[in-house]
């Protein structure tokens, strides 16, 4: 009698998140997992949602870096800018004006509604809750709201743009 053994094997996948921008504020620089490039552009399959364009085709550039850009961001005069950015393109380095052509930084981010969080204060591990968060709302590029909260969850991944119950408050 012969025996035939089947063996199943579930593979799980995983996307890994994002890494950090920074964040220029004040006289520091932050990170923030808010992605707002998103509220510009689709990176989905089928059509392109109107107000948003087409993601351009930047060389992979890792795992932790899923969009094939870096990106330096600044609040300023209540305002969200995108200061520079970079990516490689066959395997070239390129940045800024080579991404948005005919567009002079820095850009005022006016595609991005959503919210961003700061973190100015340490990190409870016990409570995973940062101590002194920033929380900035955005509508077109513009601070329409901001507040503090001395502990606070931020959320580990989010593209910025959905909304989000706020119960910190």
């Amino acid at each position: 009698m012969k025996t035939t053994l089947i063996l199943v094997l579930t593979l799980t996948a995983a996307v890994s998140p994002q890494s950090p921008s920074r964040l220029l504020y004040g006289d520091h620089t932050f990170w923030i997992n808010e992605v707002p490039m998103l509220g510009l552009w689709h990176y989905d399959e089928g059509p392109t949602p109107a107000g948003k364009e087409r993601a351009p085709q930047f060389d992979f550039d890792g795992f932790g870096n899923w969009s094939g850009y870096d990106a330096t961001w600044l609040i300023r005069d209540s305002k969200l800018y995108l200061m520079k950015m970079t990516a490689k393109r066959d395997r070239k380095r390129i940045k800024n004006e080579q991404i948005f052509p005919e567009k002079e930084f820095p850009l005022h981010a006016d595609w991005f509604t959503g919210r961003i969080h700061i973190a100015v204060g340490g990190y409870n591990h016990a409570t995973s809750k940062s101590e002194s968060v920033i929380v900035f709302e955005l509508e077109k590029g513009n601070i329409v709201k901001t507040n503090f909260h001395a502990q606070y969850e931020i959320p580990s991944q989010w593209n910025g743009i959905s909304s989000v119950e706020d119960d910190s408050e």
